[in-house]
């Protein structure tokens, strides 16, 4: 039998157009996803470097101001966790694996914090 996507049951899930559509989302899901957080990661330790703590609170602020010091790039972590979450239920298609892989995920993370 064809698979076909939840919410809307015309569209063929095996049809090479709808793979090359979702590989691609994939891709770009994990470019942005992962990307924004390493760069704000990186772009801070640089400006720490040449222009102190102050010029790093101040670039992102909007980023980590109701942080303290220590844990100012917890948002970033925030990002990766809502992208996991966002990846699990979109391109994982078994509803029991799609819980299970939240509920874990959901677990880890908030032991994390």
């Amino acid at each position: 039998s064809r698979r076909k996507r939840r919410g809307n049951y015309h569209i063929d899930c095996d049809d090479a157009t709808y793979r090359r559509v979702q590989g691609t989302s994939v891709a770009f899901m994990m470019a942005y996803g992962l990307g924004i957080p390493l760069t704000f990661r990186v772009a801070g330790r640089l400006l720490r470097r040449f222009g102190g703590e102050r010029l790093e609170a101040d670039t992102f602020a909007f980023l980590m101001s109701g942080y303290r010091f220590p844990y100012r790039y917890w948002e970033t972590l925030i990002l990766v966790r809502k992208l996991l979450m966002i990846a699990v239920t979109t391109f994982i298609h078994e509803l029991r694996v799609q819980l299970y892989l939240l509920l874990w995920l959901l677990g880890g993370l908030v032991a994390l914090q």
